[in-house]
């Protein structure tokens, strides 16, 4: 693994039909060759990805819009 760092935040309203697309980008970005940190910021708990060390979930809830997530 090379020295480079990558931070990658991502904001993910929570939908049953994106999980999968949130599951392949998850799988993508754990191919790249560095130090690879992830930070979930989603609007519930109901779905939690598998336990990764370099993956970091925020729950935000009580938003008065969705697009406040962002």
């Amino acid at each position: 693994m090379s020295n480079n760092k990558l931070l990658v935040c991502i904001c993910f309203h929570y939908s049953e039909s994106r999980v999968p697309i949130l599951m392949e980008t998850l799988k993508f970005l754990s191919e790249y060759d560095m130090d690879v940190h992830i930070v979930i910021d989603t609007n519930t708990g109901e779905w939690i990805p598998p336990n990764m060390s370099n993956i970091e979930v925020r729950v935000h809830t009580g938003m008065q819009h969705p697009y406040n997530l962002t």
